[in-house]
């Protein structure tokens, strides 16, 4: 198993708490994979305003994305199989149809976050990184490191 990461730095939501996905996540037909780490920090100046990480499992991914370039963890590894979609700078993010809420972490958007987890995929899933914050449209950075 080789470890991957996707990296996006976009606009948060115009409207305060709303959900809007950063990251998805696709598995291939017979393949699924493993988050095993999720980050999300501030780029703008420090707020001391609240950010909710969703992660979801979902059936179909949500519009308003542009494609993701995984990048392999070591230099020797493959390319990845799985396939990413990530915001795109100020454009929303919905999700997509038939979620599932996995887990859910709330922290001060003045602090880095990140988290380890272990959430696999279902075949041919997908799993999305979502963030509201209680603050618009506030550069944010999310990463995801998964295996495969």
């Amino acid at each position: 198993m080789s470890d991957y990461t996707q990296v996006v730095e976009a606009t948060s939501n115009s409207t305060p708490d709303a959900p809007d996905t950063f990251i998805d996540i696709t598995a291939p037909a017979s393949t699924s994979v493993t988050l095993k780490e999720v980050g999300v920090y501030t780029k703008d100046a420090a707020k001391d305003d609240t950010v909710t990480v969703y992660i979801y499992r979902q059936a179909t991914s949500g519009s308003g994305s542009a494609a993701g370039s995984p990048k392999a963890t070591r230099p020797l590894a493959p390319a990845a199989v799985a396939t990413t979609k990530i915001k795109n700078g100020t454009t929303p993010f919905a999700l997509g149809g038939t979620q599932t809420l996995i887990r859910q972490f709330n922290f001060n958007g003045r602090t880095p976050f990140v988290m380890p987890v272990d959430i696999e995929s279902a075949s041919a899933g997908i799993i999305s990184i979502v963030v509201a914050r209680t603050d618009a449209s506030l550069k944010t950075t999310v990463e995801a490191r998964w295996s495969e």
